[in-house]
């Protein structure tokens, strides 16, 4: 799989079975049962140079 992948190509993996966080659930069980909260304010906007800082990694090889 990631041998496919191009320059600076990510896949999206969503984490669900992160013990830190999902403490009594795992993500997709918390959100097919509605264990969430609800009440949460949302932040909108666009990431067009979110990997920006990661270019300089990946052209050094570390």
């Amino acid at each position: 799989m990631w041998s496919d992948l191009e320059f600076l190509e990510f896949p999206f993996v969503p984490v669900s079975r992160d013990r830190n966080f999902f403490r009594q659930y795992d993500g997709f069980t918390a959100l097919r049962q509605g264990q969430f909260n609800k009440n949460v304010n949302i932040m909108i906007g666009i990431n067009h140079d979110e990997g920006s800082c990661c270019c300089c990694m990946w052209a050094s090889g570390s």
